[in-house]
């Protein structure tokens, strides 16, 4: 699940993955999954900040916003600078 492309599954997928590894006492694993899901909390905040929303020129925010809904996780990735935009 943390691999898929949308924010819910991926959030859901993290938080699982740090939930079994508490369960089985892997604190690095736990520590690595707490670690992903603090990085995507970033991007989402580095998202709202952007407001696309109130960007003048309304066909980029769209373009932006239809690229965003095909793959969350890398379009908010690349927003923190760890990859390209899709």
């Amino acid at each position: 699940m943390p691999e898929q492309s949308s924010l819910l599954e991926h959030t859901v997928g993290t938080l699982l993955m740090a939930s079994g590894a508490g369960s089985l006492r892997h604190g690095r694993d736990q520590r690595e999954a707490f670690a992903r899901e603090d990085e995507m909390h970033a991007a989402v905040m580095n998202s709202l900040r952007a407001a696309l929303d109130r960007w003048p020129l309304r066909s980029l925010a769209e373009q932006l916003l239809e690229s965003r809904a095909r793959s969350e996780v890398t379009w908010l990735r690349a927003l923190m600078g760890k990859g390209a935009f899709p």
